[in-house]
């Protein structure tokens, strides 16, 4: 998927609405289907919209404010990546435990920095969330420089859709939702997740981290990076959907550029 219509179901910088609401979303990516990717979700025998995970695909930032985490590559790195998942059979394999999307992007950012991210059995209990990927990526830059990491942020499109909340780690779910009914029935499970967080699930976005400029992608050569989502469409529940939706960007041979792929994190929405 290229990235402007991942982020907002249009083809143009220029066609990207200043607010939203839940009609007008609907509308442009169906618009959107039916123009790319009608192949992949095709109407009902009504003519009506399909269900499924496709809208996943395009309007990305309507629903949530989004990070992403950009490294230096190679293009002959990008090559085998791209080799790799190309070679695969099309066939989903996700799992909400051990297969999910932010294990996607742990297993392609180990691939061009290997053991850059590992799963915090820690903090998270083995499961691979989005917020231990970007902590991860971003304790290995602080001692990796020559990965170039950068960080930016897209921010929700204004509107009247529901603004989303800041992602969060399993450890750390449990103590802010669940804080004080596990002191209830268990003080020292508390203590342990508590520390559990503290010690290796604790991580911050940047407070001032660059707005994307979706006309000019961040590059760390000071040139336009050509930038394209990977997606796919997979099973999953709601909240795995919303809670759990990474991505790539692996540049093409032809593009010749230092800028490697770009890991979003996305943001919850307050209604999955």
């Amino acid at each position: 998927m290229p990235l402007i219509p991942y982020l907002y179901a249009v083809d143009s910088a220029q066609e990207i609405p200043a607010t939203i609401n839940r009609a007008e979303e609907i509308r442009l990516r169906d618009a959107y289907r039916r123009k790319y990717l009608e192949e992949i979700a095709p109407d009902l025998p009504d003519g009506t919209m399909p269900e499924g995970n496709w809208p996943q695909l395009a309007g990305a930032a309507y629903d949530r404010t989004i990070y992403g985490f950009q490294v230096k590559t190679t293009a002959e790195q990008d090559a085998e990546v791209i080799a790799l998942y190309n070679d695969r059979e099309n066939k989903t394999r996700f799992n909400g435990m051990f297969a999910n999307c932010a294990d996607f992007s742990r297993v392609v950012v180990n691939r061009y920095y290997p053991h850059a991210v590992r799963r915090n059995f820690i903090a998270d209990f083995g499961v691979t969330s989005p917020k231990s990927v970007a902590r991860a990526l971003s304790h290995y830059a602080s001692k990796h420089p020559e990965t170039g990491l950068q960080v930016f942020e897209i921010k929700q499109v204004k509107g009247e859709l529901p603004r989303s909340h800041s992602n969060q780690g399993v450890a750390e779910g449990l103590v802010k939702h669940y804080g004080l009914p596990l002191v209830v029935i268990s003080p020292e499970a508390t203590a342990v997740v508590l520390a559990a967080y503290v010690g290796h699930g604790r991580f911050r976005m940047p407070k001032n981290a660059p707005l994307l400029d979706v006309g000019q992608p961040l590059d760390p050569n000071g040139e336009a990076a050509k930038m394209t989502v990977v997606g796919a469409i997979s099973k999953s529940s709601p909240e795995a959907a919303a809670a759990h939706v990474s991505a790539t960007e692996p540049a093409t041979s032809a593009d010749k550029t230092a800028a490697g792929p770009q890991t979003l994190l996305r943001e919850e929405p307050h209604n999955p």
